[in-house]
């Protein structure tokens, strides 16, 4: 059937840094029409082509199912290129567990202190 050449080019927008308007411009269509591009399952030849120049691609991106995901200058992602991002997101896992296990013994404090007050006022 081939790839969602709409959500291929989806992909390598989200993967560069400049903002969909910008990158609209670049490709030479308006920033509503590149929202409609990320949905269609095939793109006209010449936008393909512009996008390829755009994000530094081959054609292949957008019609072999065995490429793998390239970002800009071709550069090919692997694991180890989300090492750091990974340690990142398991310390904010981390902190944010901490800051759960905080938050559940402040209820139960405040659930304490309510039942105890409750029960004295009656």
């Amino acid at each position: 059937m081939g790839k969602h050449q709409g959500k291929v080019l989806n992909g390598l927008a989200n993967m560069d840094d400049r903002p969909i308007m910008e990158l609209g411009k670049l490709l030479g269509i308006t920033p509503t029409y590149i929202s409609r591009l990320f949905k269609m399952e095939k793109l006209s030849e010449e936008i393909i082509q512009r996008a390829c120049v755009l994000f530094g691609v081959e054609p292949s991106v957008f019609y072999d199912e065995n490429d793998p995901a390239v970002v800009p200058n071709n550069k090919k992602l692997s694991i180890f290129d989300y090492e750091d991002q990974i340690k990142a997101l398991e310390a904010s896992i981390k902190r944010l567990a901490a800051e759960l296990e905080r938050e559940k013994a402040m209820t139960d404090t405040m659930r304490q202190a309510l039942e105890k007050y409750f029960k004295t006022d009656t």
